[in-house]
């Protein structure tokens, strides 16, 4: 392996990136702004997920059009006082509006736990959880980067329809259903349509009826809730691993479901996009130091370059072998063929 590989593998996060003195940025000369005021966006965070989280706000507010208002949507359960100081901080530090939601894990007690909680089914509960005056709300997860204004995926026309999604490319046949699966990493909800036919009702009830069958759980609850009833946007406003080479796809919303670019050992290409807002945030100190951390506690540095060494995984569905950092050959089922990708430039 050449060296300089094997050096930009194992090397912390940059540190050259400086905090901006003025975060209203322009727009990027290939955003396409629409007549949009308020973009409502909302997201589901704790303690641990808040520095990515402010790291995706910060990079909303540097590709948003000027006249665009972002208000966001914070739905948690768990979230101390000094958290929430911090990120209210911010809202008035870059001019954003921020509401905090508190949200109770009560309806989805019976559900099973995602990443030792339940905060990912707080989604499900957007209908009643953002103002009723909202008829369009943006979800976005926490390990997601907004590299283009949002306005042109928020103007999408949904009528009729519970939702804009990006299909997830991979076949689910664990799920009852024939219309294609869609990662809901990025879900803009018709509030509207959502409200009226009590979806949320009816995600819980798939739920707890295909409860042995859900592998990602509230993802494959809206799948099965929305029947298909949803409009496909291009893989730009969703751009997950398996869609291959982020490389021939143009960039609007990049998401890390599979390497997480905080963690030692990630080569997602995109991974210094992420330190170069996160650097912008107040929680770029602490990133950083526990991401040096992992070098000096044995089982996390140990587990760290066993992964980097060599990693696999065998299924119906995934097929990958990565030696020394370097994927060497990888197996997607998809439903649709790559060169069906949307052509660069649409969105």
């Amino acid at each position: 392996m050449p060296l300089h590989r094997f050096q930009e593998i194992i090397t912390p996060p940059p540190t050259l990136y400086k905090r901006k003195k003025n975060p209203f940025l322009p727009p990027p000369p290939h955003s396409t702004h629409l007549n949009v005021s308020d973009i409502h966006i909302c997201f589901a965070a704790d303690d641990r997920y808040a520095p990515h989280a402010a790291a995706l706000m910060v990079s909303v507010m540097c590709n948003k059009h000027p006249r665009d208002q972002i208000i966001f949507h914070c739905l948690a359960d768990k979230i101390s006082p000094n958290v929430q100081n911090t990120l209210r901080e911010m809202s008035r530090q870059w001019g954003f509006t921020l509401n905090i939601i508190e949200v109770s894990d009560e309806p989805f007690k019976d559900l099973p736990v995602w990443l030792g909680n339940r905060a990912t089914y707080f989604r499900i509960l957007v209908d009643r959880l953002i103002p009723q005056s909202v008829d369009k709300v943006l979800y976005l997860d926490c390990d997601v980067i907004v590299m283009d204004s949002l306005a042109p995926l928020y103007e999408t026309d949904l009528s009729g329809k519970y939702a804009a999604v990006v299909k997830e490319g991979t076949v689910h046949a664990h799920l009852p259903f024939e219309h294609p699966y869609f990662n809901a990493g990025m879900v803009l909800f018709n509030l509207k349509q959502y409200r009226e036919d009590g979806v949320a009702e009816k995600a819980i009830q798939y739920g707890h009826k295909h409860l042995n069958k859900l592998r990602f759980n509230d993802q494959d609850m809206f799948n099965l809730a929305f029947q298909g009833q949803v409009v496909y946007v291009p893989y730009k406003w969703n751009l997950l691993e398996f869609h291959g080479s982020t490389q021939e796809l143009p960039l609007g919303i990049v998401h890390f479901n599979v390497r997480k670019p905080w963690r030692v050992g990630c080569v997602h290409m995109h991974k210094k996009v992420y330190w170069k807002y996160l650097v912008q945030t107040p929680y770029y100190k602490q990133v950083r130091q526990e991401y040096y951390q992992t070098f000096l506690e044995p089982k996390r540095a140990l587990k760290a370059f066993r992964r980097w060494v060599f990693r696999c995984r065998f299924s119906r569905h995934r097929f990958y072998v990565c030696l020394f950092g370097i994927r060497l050959c990888d197996w997607n089922h998809v439903t649709e063929p790559e060169a069906n990708l949307p052509p660069q430039g649409t969105g």
